[in-house]
């Protein structure tokens, strides 16, 4: 993701391959595993799923201050 000048990755994980998509969330201070059940339900309901660590979280890298 670009936001400005600068070049943001953030983790994801997704499943399924299906004409719908489901983006989920974490709230404040979670991760991607807050969504126990993961993204293989919403799959076998024919969706694609998006489990994304925000910046700061999990898996994605810290915000660089500059």
């Amino acid at each position: 993701m670009r936001v400005g000048t600068e070049t943001l990755r953030l983790k994801r994980f997704d499943a399924g391959d299906g004409r719908h998509c489901a983006v989920l969330l974490h709230g404040l201070g979670g991760t991607h595993r807050y969504w126990t059940c993961g993204p293989e339900p919403f799959a076998l309901l024919e969706h694609r799923t998006v489990l994304i660590d925000l910046l700061g979280f999990g898996e994605s890298p810290k915000p660089w201050m500059g």
